[in-house]
C-alpha cells in the first residue's frame, strides 16, 4: 500500500503565504479593520512582502494614507489591515477555503519598487499596467488564519519564511483536468476508504458516495466534495504520498498518484481506513 508522508495538509504559514499571491479576493483599511474597507488587487514579492493595488479613490486615500504617529519611518509608513477571503478554484462551486486577516505596515510604492509590484501583480491578475492604482508595499507584522486546519494567529516572520504552494497558478486547470479525466479512479479510491470518521464518533459510509468531486489541491494532497445517493456532502482529504515538487510536472505527478492510490485501495480493500481527520498545523 503507498505509504503517506506525515504532513496532510499544509502549515499555516503556508497557506498565507500562498493565499499573498494573489489567491481571494482582499480588501483594505485601518489598522482597526473597520467598516471603510475597500477593495484591493494583491500578490506577493519573492521575500514575502504584500504588494497591493488600490483604485484611485478619495475614499481610499483617506482611509489608507494618514500615517500613524510612531511608525518604523516616521511620516512614511502606516499601519494598515488586510482581510483576504478565498474560496475554491471553481468557477460553479463555492466552498470556503481560507480567511486571512493581516496587520501590517504599508508604504507607497516608489519608482524603483514599480517593476516588481507589477510583475508579481500580472501574475494574478490580468493587469496591463496600474494607471488609476495606488501601489503600497506592506511588511506583515502578524496574522489570523481561518481554514479547516482550525484558527491560528501566524507571526509576520513566519509567514515570510514560509514558501507558496507551487501548484495555486495552476490548480483550478488542475481540477479541471481530474474531473474529465480522472473521476472513475477518484470515485473508486473513495470507495475503497470505507468510513470516513466524524469528531462525534460516527462515520460516514463513503462506499455510498456517487459524486467525487476535486474542489483543492496543494503540494500534500487533494481536498475531494463526495456527494451520496441522498444528496449529502462532505469533503474529504486525499494526502499524496509525497509533496509535489515545484519543479516536476505537477499534472504527471497527481495523476500518478491518484490511479496508485485507487489501485493500491481496490487490491487491500479488506484493510483500507479512512485517512484520520487532520489536527490543526501550526506554523
Amino acid at each position: 500500500m503507498t505509504m503517506v508522508h506525515p504532513r496532510q495538509l499544509p502549515s499555516s504559514a503556508e497557506v498565507a503565504r500562498t493565499l499573498l499571491e494573489g489567491i481571494g479576493a482582499a480588501t483594505v483599511s485601518g489598522p482597526l479593520g473597520d467598516a471603510n474597507a475597500v477593495p484591493a488587487l494583491h500578490a506577493a514579492l519573492p521575500g514575502g512582502e504584500l504588494v497591493l493595488a488600490v483604485p484611485h479613490d478619495p475614499r481610499s486615500r483617506s482611509a489608507l494614507s494618514t500615517p500613524v504617529p510612531g511608525a518604523p519611518s516616521a511620516g512614511d509608513d502606516w499601519a494598515i489591515s488586510v482581510c483576504i477571503r478565498a474560496e475554491a478554484a471553481l468557477a460553479d462551486l463555492t466552498v470556503p477555503r481560507a480567511h486571512l486577516e493581516l496587520l501590517g505596515w504599508a508604504r507607497l510604492a516608489g519608482p524603483a519598487d514599480g517593476a516588481g509590484a507589477l510583475e508579481a501583480l500580472r501574475r494574478a491578475w490580468p493587469l496591463d499596467g496600474v494607471d488609476g492604482y495606488d501601489l503600497l508595499l506592506v511588511e506583515v507584522a502578524e496574522g489570523e488564519l481561518h481554514w479547516v486546519g482550525g484558527c491560528v494567529t501566524i507571526e509576520g516572520d513566519d509567514v515570510r519564511a514560509a514558501e507558496p504552494d507551487p501548484l495555486w497558478l495552476d490548480e483550478a486547470d488542475l481540477l479541471d483536468r481530474v474531473r474529465a479525466l480522472l473521476s472513475p479512479r477518484l470515485l473508486e479510491l473513495v470507495h475503497g476508504l470505507g468510513r470516513l470518521p466524524l469528531p462525534d464518533g460516527r462515520g460516514v459510509p463513503l462506499e455510498r458516495t456517487v459524486e467525487a468531486r476535486p474542489v483543492g489541491v496543494d503540494r500534500y494532497g487533494l481536498t475531494v466534495q463526495c456527494r451520496d445517493n441522498q444528496e449529502r456532502r462532505h469533503l474529504l482529504r486525499l494526502p499524496f504520498g509525497r509533496p509535489i515538487d515545484a519543479d516536476e510536472d505537477a499534472w504527471a505527478a497527481i495523476s500518478t498518484e491518484i490511479v496508485s492510490q485507487a489501485g493500491c485501495r481496490t487490491s487491500c480493500r479488506g484493510s483500507a481506513t479512512a485517512q484520520d481527520a487532520p489536527q490543526p498545523i501550526e506554523p
